[in-house]
């Protein structure tokens, strides 16, 4: 199945560009829902939750951009989205460190998903990156 997916990426590494924003999309859209509605069960700084919407949707901005304009060198671009996403791994996994006892468990499985749907996404992105160099 991994290999499937990887093969298919591989083939059009502009599907993973896509891919990358559809998922930093959903991303700011959920901080968004989780700011408006549930604010109270995360005990964050409303800023920290305004800075993970902003960085959600610059990474929606630099995937849609390499999706519509990228012709070549798709390895560069590979490199800035393997560390804006993990940057933001870091950042989540420094919220739920500093907040573990401050935010009840509904929040903390949500951004351990988060953090796990990510950390794939990367790895997807590093294997692939790998596969196009040797072309």
């Amino acid at each position: 199945m991994l290999a499937r997916i990887l093969q298919f990426f591989t083939r059009n590494p502009k599907k993973l560009f896509l891919t990358d924003a559809i998922g930093a999309i959903v991303t700011a859209l959920s901080w968004l829902i989780w700011k408006l509605l549930f604010e109270g069960q995360f005990q964050f700084h409303i800023d920290v939750l305004n800075g993970l919407i902003f960085y959600a949707i610059a990474m929606f901005s630099a995937s849609m951009q390499f999706y519509l304009f990228a012709k070549k060198d798709f390895g560069r671009c590979f490199n800035f989205l393997i560390i804006g996403n993990t940057g933001f791994v870091l950042i989540l996994l420094s919220l739920l460190y500093y907040f573990w006892n401050e935010i009840s468990i509904f929040p903390k499985f949500y951004v351990a998903f988060e953090i796990l749907v990510i950390a794939i996404l990367v790895l997807l992105e590093v294997r692939v990156k790998k596969e196009i160099s040797f072309k």
